[in-house]
């Protein structure tokens, strides 16, 4: 707040010339679209990571939607810089069978760093409880404007 004070009073001055360097302000907006750029890595990190969810019956065999994911990963993962995360299960045999799975499916996707890749670690994101998902998810109208109620007497 004091550097935008200091450049009005040199511009209201008129020695707006002699404002030491970097301190014109950035466009306004800068900011936010570092957190927006920083939101979209972070979201696209998630794209690489396999949930518990994508595995059928909680076995290494992956589900339907598993299997779908799999094959976009290994579309992906050339030319991304980030790891193939494995959501951890509590048994430590299936993880690696899990693991083995995923690099078989990458190498045979020609991703040919697979085996350095391919990590068991838990997720940067962040879960929801059911609460906030059931908000989140619940359609909302888009305007604001009262629907009349047909039958039902005019507003006045």
């Amino acid at each position: 707040m004091q550097a935008y004070l200091l450049i009005l009073v040199g511009v209201l001055a008129g020695d707006g010339a002699n404002l030491p360097g970097g301190a014109v302000a950035p466009p306004n907006g800068s900011h936010v679209r570092e957190f927006q750029h920083l939101q979209a890595v972070k979201a696209e990190a998630d794209d690489f990571v396999i949930y518990k969810n994508e595995w059928c019956r909680g076995g290494a065999v992956p589900g339907p939607f598993g299997l779908y994911h799999l094959n976009e990963i290994a579309r992906r993962a050339v030319g991304s810089p980030f790891p193939v995360v494995i959501q951890p299960d509590l048994d430590p045999a299936v993880n690696e069978s899990r693991r083995e799975v995923v690099v078989r499916h990458l190498l045979a996707a020609q991703v040919a760093d697979a085996q350095t890749r391919v990590i068991i670690a838990l997720p940067q994101a962040e879960g929801m409880s059911g609460l906030d998902a059931e908000r989140l998810g619940t359609p909302r109208p888009m305007t604001t404007v009262p629907v009349p109620v047909y039958g039902a007497a005019a507003p006045r």
